[in-house]
């Protein structure tokens, strides 16, 4: 990942100077970013089960 931050210009050194974050705080940032869409899936997914239980409990009452 670091090379491609090299190699595609987002970045020209490894460690933040100056107004360039580095290859090492662009790689969290993303990686954190990952972390949060992983968990809204995860909440989109128990919603949806919410949604199936509470119309099953809709058509049986």
């Amino acid at each position: 990942m670091f090379l491609q931050y090299l190699e595609s210009r987002r970045t020209h050194s490894p460690q933040a100077e100056g107004f360039d974050k580095g290859a090492y705080n662009i790689f969290e940032e993303e990686r954190k970013a990952n972390i949060i869409i992983d968990k809204l899936d995860k909440i989109s997914s128990q919603l949806d089960k919410v949604i199936k239980n509470q119309e099953r409990l809709y058509s049986e009452l």
